[in-house]
């Protein structure tokens, strides 16, 4: 067990949200320490048929600290085939020298950095990768989270005994009530728990998403429509085309996640609690509208 799954395993157990705060910063320092006196050690590429993509953005306000989830996701049991991070030339252009030197000693355990026109905010995270491998698995991650080393191996697990067309996902969010009734936003609970082929859990990418971007619809890299309609939530467009293009969903039992501690910092995910309402709703709308589907039905 690694210094981060011995971590993970703390996290699990502690159920007070201010101690978990406590507890994050003083993981937080842990880690730094971790991270700089360790070397990676890196394991073997396994053989299997499909190559697995980590793919993930960042801005400005984070970028002195996304180097610790890359790399224990470098650090991961089951090693990814390519890491990238996609970051908008606009936020970053003198290029990997405007990136701090922690994040760029990441290049030696196989970290890519990307830059891209213009800034299509959390969309990155996926948008590049979807149209460039295509073929492939894509495992989409957060830049604010820690990754125990298990992560990559119970994702391609889980996606492996699954019937496919399918997405696998770390993390997300109750939609319904026992009742069958579609939840106001405020009321939607984390579900933790392993769940198979439910269309009743809202799937999170940060925590972790893996499909094949061919078997989904090409409706997903339409920029302009999901800049209109979901412009900082890359979550509840990947989960409504994932609905659309009839992917089967499937939830690995993830736990509690373990995130960085960052003072002053942003998090979409406080913009998306708000305003997950009104996204779901102008979901609906437009896909019923233009292609008679109704991701999100008032009753299941």
């Amino acid at each position: 067990m690694t210094l981060i799954d011995r971590l993970y395993k703390i996290n699990e157990g502690i159920d007070n949200d201010y101690i978990t705060y406590c507890y994050w910063g003083i993981c937080n320092i842990i880690l730094w320490f971790w991270g700089l006196f360790t070397k990676c050690k890196l394991s073997d590429k396994s053989e299997r048929e499909e190559r697995i993509i980590v793919s993930l953005t960042s801005f400005p306000k984070r970028i002195k600290y996304v180097w610790l989830p890359i790399r224990s996701l470098l650090c991961n049991t089951q090693r990814p085939d390519r890491l990238i991070l996609w970051l908008s030339k606009e936020q970053f252009p003198k290029g990997e020298n405007s990136l701090p030197r922690l994040l760029l000693n990441l290049k030696k355990y196989g970290a890519e950095f990307r830059f891209v026109e213009g800034d299509i905010k959390s969309h990155k995270k996926y948008y590049y990768a979807y149209r460039e491998f295509k073929d492939d698995l894509v495992l989409l991650v957060d830049d604010d989270l820690i990754y125990p080393s298990y992560f990559i191996s119970k994702m391609y697990e889980k996606w492996k005994i699954s019937d496919k067309p399918s997405m696998v996902f770390n993390y997300g969010q109750r939609l319904y009530s026992a009742q069958g009734e579609l939840l106001p936003a405020d009321q939607r609970v984390d579900v933790l728990d392993e769940d198979n082929d439910s269309r009743t859990i809202m799937a999170g990418s940060g925590g972790g998403l893996m499909l094949r971007p061919s078997t989904l619809s090409p409706l997903i890299t339409n920029k302009d429509l999901f800049l209109s309609l979901t412009p900082y939530s890359d979550d509840y467009w990947i989960d409504t085309n994932v609905r659309y293009s009839g992917l089967k969903m499937y939830k690995t039992r993830g736990g509690k996640l373990l995130q960085l501690y960052i003072y002053k910092d942003f998090r979409l995910w406080t913009i998306n609690r708000v305003d997950g309402e009104d996204y779901l709703k102008r979901l609906n709308d437009y896909m019923i509208n233009n292609y008679n589907f109704e991701p999100y039905p008032q009753n299941k």
